[in-house]
């Protein structure tokens, strides 16, 4: 916190957040903090880059807490118009991801705004405990951080609406209905959806790729959400075309500054669900699991790329049976060099060669 709370402070309103990726957290704190201290106002930031890397990664904290890098508690609404404008000045050359559920202040901008509690006034609904704000005529109503149009009714929106840039109309109103999230976290979701425009429709799958999503620590190609799908899509291509059983790219497209993927839908059961549902699988049905990945890998590696994500749950059985790989988001040429291992799931230790992870710790063992 920039300083203690005050009794003159406010315990709700309308809250700004400036996001901001690992890269570029430094510059943004310097540009915004000289600002925010003349001013007095209360803000709040992470208090290391690793904890930054927590927040947008979507997975510790939730996706509603995804760029959320300075929480700035304006005492007014005027004081909130205000320090929007100067923020997204001082901020509009550094990237960063967007704020789920939160309204951008101007296309493209760092800072985002809602109302909400600033004091983590907390009450019960529907037998449930959860964040919570006092209207004027008193009770509590509960502070809706899901809803991004959600407005008060005791005050109106004091930010000027922005007038928004026509272009051509989403592809997610004329030609993909989605229908169900599977995945989500701050680099992107994975979701299922309808293709309306062929008869009869077919399920998809649809994996979006957000700009400045998780970007890397390494910093040398800022491979955020939006490059990882779109390096997914060539990679998927190759491997067909080298005749690998890899799912079918329908379409590639981008949207809003992210990237979308479109795929074949092979089915909704992993290895790793067969397993789970099983119990105990019996030998021989153990034994076709684990040859069907294994061949699996062999084709990949065949067609000289390593797949980097081998595990039970990145493979689907289809209708026929058969074992499809999936999610080659981090996969690479086999002769690539310089292939960071990151934080983002690749490479989690427990898939790691044997050889690799006692090479890890040795090296570990002589820095000590």
């Amino acid at each position: 916190m920039s300083r203690e709370h005050r009794p003159d402070d406010p315990d709700q309103g309308w809250k700004l957040h400036v996001s901001a990726t690992v890269l570029t957290a430094e510059r943004t704190l310097a540009a915004v903090a000289p600002e925010l201290h003349a001013r007095g106002v209360l803000f709040k930031a992470p208090g290391t880059l690793t904890e930054l890397h927590r927040l947008n990664c979507g997975l510790f904290y939730g996706t509603s807490q995804i760029g959320k890098f300075v929480s700035v508690y304006p005492r007014s609404p005027q004081e909130a118009v205000e320090l929007a404008e100067r923020l997204d000045e001082k901020t509009r050359a550094l990237p960063g991801p967007n704020v789920p559920f939160e309204r951008q202040y101007r296309r493209g901008s760092r800072v985002f705004y809602r109302y909400g509690s600033f004091s983590g006034r907390r009450a019960e609904f529907d037998g449930v405990t959860r964040p919570a704000l006092r209207p004027p005529d008193g009770g509590m109503i509960q502070d809706v951080r899901t809803d991004p149009d959600f407005d008060p009714w005791w005050c109106r929106n004091p930010f000027p609406r922005k007038a928004e840039r026509r272009g051509r109309p989403s592809l997610f109103r004329t030609r993909y209905l989605v229908f169900e999230p599977l995945t989500q976290r701050g680099k992107g979701g994975v979701h299922k959806a309808l293709e309306m425009t062929g008869t009869p429709m077919r399920t998809c799958v649809v994996k979006e790729g957000r700009l400045h999503g998780e970007t890397g620590w390494d910093g040398r190609d800022g491979r955020d959400g939006r490059k990882l799908v779109l390096a997914e899509a060539r990679m998927l291509q190759d491997l067909a075309a080298a005749g690998v059983d890899v799912p079918a790219v329908r379409e590639v497209f981008v949207e809003q500054r992210n990237a979308y993927l479109v795929l074949e839908h092979l089915g909704d059961r992993t290895p790793e669900q067969v397993v789970r549902e099983a119990g105990v699988l019996p030998v021989r049905e153990a034994l076709h699991l684990a040859g069907a990945l294994a061949a699996g890998v062999a084709d990949v590696h065949e067609a000289g790329r390593a797949w980097r994500d081998v595990k039970p749950r990145n493979a689907v059985v289809d209708g026929t049976g058969l074992v499809r790989p999936i999610d080659f988001e981090g996969a690479c040429r086999s002769d690539a060099r310089n292939v960071s291992v990151g934080r983002d799931g690749r490479g989690l230790r427990r898939y790691r060669a044997a050889g690799r992870r006692r090479a890890g710790r040795r090296r570990g063992r002589r820095r000590r």
